[in-house]
């Protein structure tokens, strides 16, 4: 389940975060990818909270995190609310979570035919024409500093939230200086 999947991703991780999100999930904002990541540094998860929620399929964790995944497993605990609950964990709540991506639509999934032609809808009336792409490879693939290693690469273009780059450049800047202050310097997300 959902729960061995987040085990095994921060047990495999090649970085100190891990972004995770649920392969149902068509729509990921980059801006709040992002604003997670550098809400996760220096603790062990950051999860958005939206309609009183957690939404624990579009989160950060930090790696170290998978020997608790691992205990709750070993433990039949399956609920991914319940590891949660025992880490260290920023819960981002909705109204933040709205600054990044303000039709939520990172939650939307697709379960049926119906979700599918719903969500085709919803895309076609309010969701932003210029999104980043974002492509999953296999791990053995080489990425360059600018990837998430074994997770996404990157290919951002001209982001317009606000007229320029607006939250996606923030979130780069507040990267980069997270980055720099990390204990291993180069070793990147």
């Amino acid at each position: 389940g959902p729960l061995g999947g987040i085990h095994a991703s921060l047990y495999h991780a090649s970085s100190s975060l891990v972004f995770v999100t649920a392969c149902d999930m068509p729509f990921p904002s980059l801006p709040l990818a992002l604003a997670l990541l550098v809400k996760a540094r220096g603790r062990e998860a950051a999860v958005p909270r939206v309609g009183g929620y957690l939404e624990p399929l579009f989160a950060v964790y930090a790696a170290k995190a998978a020997s608790k995944a691992r205990e709750f497993l070993e433990k039949g605990v399956l609920q991914v609310s319940r590891f949660i609950e025992a880490l260290d964990a920023y819960y981002m709540e909705e109204d933040e979570v709205t600054r990044y991506d303000p039709q939520r639509i990172s939650f939307r999934n697709i379960n049926s035919w119906e979700d599918l032609e719903s969500l085709r809808r919803i895309w076609d009336l309010e969701a932003p024409k210029d999104l980043p792409t974002i492509a999953c490879f296999p791990e053995t693939t080489s990425y360059g500093a600018s990837d998430i290693p074994g997770l996404l690469r990157i290919d951002e273009p001209h982001w317009s939230a606000g007229g320029g780059k607006g939250a996606a450049s923030e979130l780069h800047q507040q990267e980069e200086q997270a980055e720099r202050h990390e204990e291993h310097p180069g070793r990147h997300l």
